[in-house]
């Protein structure tokens, strides 16, 4: 899926792929290799360090479309809403649940 497109191609060539991007017999053998640096300190395959790129450039694309502060603070105050409306829906439920027990009961309204 990486070598599908120009940004996938980038992060395996930095990662240090040098082979032809249609040997995938070569691509497949070289992301099981251990990788020339410590990530984290660890040894880790080639095939971590090309995830942990893409999904670095994942955020920070999902980082860039955030405009700023407003958009932070309508998504919290759309959480608030939401919260507001469970705790509605919750008390119209228990008063009808009251409601019903005191019919069921026999007791009148």
């Amino acid at each position: 899926m990486a070598i599908g497109n120009t940004i996938g191609r980038n992060i395996i060539r930095q990662a240090g792929y040098g082979g032809e991007m249609q040997d995938w017999d070569e691509y497949a053998l070289w992301l099981g290799q251990p990788h020339r640096l410590r990530l984290w300190r660890e040894m880790v395959s080639n095939s971590m360090v090309v995830m942990k790129d893409f999904l670095v450039y994942c955020r920070q694309e999902m980082k860039d479309r955030i405009d700023g502060e407003g958009e932070v603070e309508s998504i919290a105050e759309s959480k608030g809403e939401g919260r507001q409306l469970v705790e509605t829906v919750m008390d119209v439920r228990n008063s009808t649940d009251d409601d019903s027990a005191g019919h069921e009961a026999g007791e009148s309204t």
